[in-house]
């Protein structure tokens, strides 16, 4: 991991007024400043050879995730096939956020390349019947562990921010979005947005406190594609500015460009100065 460093922007506004001199009662200027996300850590998953079979440019992408974001001034953490094994994946995302005392607003984004799955649901929280799973290096891991991994992050950290690049198959659903009782939450894919159906039980209500974005490569029935080349998601998002977009026309601007797949903006709790801040910060 590298040493966080925060990106900060100072605005030096300078009037000049011919050459008149200043009057005795005029204050001095002060300088505004400008910064990203208090502080930004970054967790870069790929999974090009695991126990789910051959993940043509998993590890591409993940490479070239966490190059993008360390350059942007994040603290990285790289995870590889053998070192993308759930447990080190889980406690890379726990502890990058222990280690920088991640407090609210600060952002931690989350991005995973590999293979997506479906699996019968057990414990009757899925409209559909099936659980959506990503696939580590040594095992497949259902929805709902990802969510309590979110749950302890919450617990430790509340009100940070998180984005999830998710370029996997069936990654709509994939981090179990938390939703309180008579709550719907609100997915926009390329063509149009819909509503899904409350999910939790009684002792669930509680909204945690915690903003989850997730731009996820395809709707939770569906494929994500992608070559040696890297994921279709991943390396068309990483290619599109970000200059004057917020994070929604962020989304947009790569699902636009995006063929032979429908990648999905998912929201859980977002607030909008997130939302519609700009993307990166």
């Amino acid at each position: 991991m590298h040493v966080w460093n925060k990106c900060i922007t100072i605005i030096l506004s300078l009037f000049l007024c011919g050459c008149a001199s200043v009057p005795d009662n005029t204050q001095p200027i002060t300088p505004v400043i400008v910064t990203r996300s208090n502080k930004c850590v970054a967790i870069c998953v790929g999974v090009e050879n695991g126990q789910a079979g051959y993940c043509a440019g998993a590890k591409k992408d993940a490479v070239d995730c966490y190059e993008y974001l360390t350059k942007r001034d994040f603290a990285g953490t790289l995870l590889v096939d053998a070192d993308a094994t759930w447990e080190k994946s889980e406690n890379a995302v726990l502890d990058i956020a222990d280690k920088h005392d991640l407090k609210r607003d600060d952002l931690l984004a989350l991005t995973i390349s590999s293979h997506g799955s479906q699996t019968p649901d057990l414990n009757n929280d899925e409209d559909d019947g099936m659980d959506e799973v990503i696939h580590f290096y040594d095992q497949g891991v259902v929805d709902d562990a990802i969510k309590l991994m979110f749950v302890k992050l919450a617990q430790k950290h509340p009100g940070i921010r998180v984005w999830i690049l998710a370029d996997t198959c069936h990654s709509e659903g994939n981090f179990r979005r938390y939703v309180r009782k008579a709550q719907s939450v609100v997915t926009f894919g390329h063509y149009g947005k819909r509503r899904g159906k409350p999910m939790f039980t009684k002792q669930e209500i509680e909204m945690l406190d915690i903003q989850i974005m997730e731009f996820a490569g395809c709707r939770e029935n569906a494929y994500s594609l992608g070559s040696v080349s890297g994921g279709n998601l991943t390396q068309t998002q990483l290619a599109e500015p970000t200059a004057g977009k917020s994070w929604k026309t962020w989304f947009d601007g790569m699902a636009e460009k995006v063929t032979g797949q429908e990648p999905v903006y998912v929201e859980y709790n977002i607030k909008e100065e997130y939302r519609n801040g700009q993307a990166l910060r």
